[in-house]
């Protein structure tokens, strides 16, 4: 019986034995969602822990000493998340998540993207997201929103940019990251998460301190000033590592 919501733990914990084995999968550090010392409460219960990030992990074993804890990092389905060989576009494009939840940065990525196209005026950006655009983080200029877009046009706006880009402050995973390598796109991210496990400097990306929306807006110019040689490397890096998950 595996638990996959920290509420739910306490729920798989109180069920009887013949229920199963009981198992917590943890896919970020929930203190958002609910009080954070009922949120601490659950990873103290003698459920075996399943975590998708080595940062998960560090909290299992630092936070609450549980080194009996199994890293299963998330995939994509390369039959879904995919892109033929490619080069750069013809106007370098950067692409974001649009979503205005604290925790992920969204402030911090408009700044970059302010920085991004002062220094680059001709960049196209292209974004996606669950909601319309709000007034208090609107859009950059010029931005190519889709708003809920099928599961099958993902790819495609993927595989419009020349890099991805993520401003998080925290991350169980950051499931784009993969998705978009696996349409050939480096990433640029902060340091959280599945990034850190993931992002090689200057091999398939470029990993940036949380809250430095002026070294993020400095590593994507970097890759998107990168010679057609360098750019193709690190889109065929980017390609591979998702390949390997």
């Amino acid at each position: 019986v595996i638990a996959t919501w920290w509420e739910t733990a306490k729920w798989v914990w109180k069920m009887s034995p013949s229920k199963g084995v009981k198992a917590f999968f943890i896919q970020h550090y929930e203190d958002w969602g609910g009080d954070p010392k009922d949120v601490a409460a659950t990873w103290k219960l003698p459920l075996h822990k399943i975590v998708i990030s080595r940062w998960l992990e560090k909290i299992a074993r630092e936070q609450f000493n549980d080194t009996d804890v199994s890293y299963v990092p998330n995939s994509v389905d390369m039959n879904l998340f995919n892109a033929p060989p490619r080069g750069r576009q013809k106007k370098p494009t950067l692409g974001f998540l649009y979503n205005v939840t604290w925790f992920k940065g969204p402030g911090v990525g408009l700044k970059a993207i302010e920085h991004i196209q002062k220094a680059m005026p001709e960049v196209q950006i292209v974004a996606f997201g669950a909601r319309p655009a709000r007034h208090y983080y609107p859009l950059p200029p010029g931005t190519k929103y889709t708003m809920l877009p099928k599961q099958t046009e993902i790819k495609d706006i993927y595989a419009q940019c020349d890099v991805w880009m993520c401003s998080s402050r925290s991350e169980g995973f950051y499931l784009p990251m993969l998705e978009s390598m696996a349409c050939r796109c480096p990433v640029v991210s902060t340091r959280v998460g599945g990034p850190i496990d993931t992002i090689r400097d200057g091999e398939n990306g470029f990993l940036v301190d949380v809250e430095d929306h002026e070294a993020l807006a400095r590593r994507v110019l970097d890759v998107l000033r990168l010679s057609d040689a360098d750019w193709q490397k690190m889109s065929d890096a980017a390609y591979a590592t998702a390949c390997r998950y």
